[in-house]
């Protein structure tokens, strides 16, 4: 079963936090660790190639993916923004 990429509109109607990093860049197992949304990297990297990260609205297979200031990161119906301190 593949996973369903989520639509623009649903993207639209995600609850939003702004996430606070103060020692960009992080990359994105790490990031996913941060927030709670996985509680180790082994966790990460299966939902990371499950399909159910997009990062900035692509679909991304990588865990070691570095992630900016603006970048903005969705799971599921959860939208997140990495804002460097």
């Amino acid at each position: 079963m593949t996973p369903q990429e989520p639509t623009l509109p649903s993207i639209l109607q995600s609850e939003q936090r702004v996430i606070k990093i103060s020692s960009p860049p992080i990359r994105l197992g790490q990031f996913l660790k941060h927030t709670g949304i996985v509680q180790n990297g082994l966790e990460a990297k299966i939902i990371i190639q499950n399909g159910e990260v997009l990062v900035n609205g692509q679909l991304e297979l990588r865990r070691g993916r570095q992630l900016c200031h603006g970048d903005r990161i969705s799971t599921g119906r959860l939208l997140y923004i990495v804002e460097c301190i």
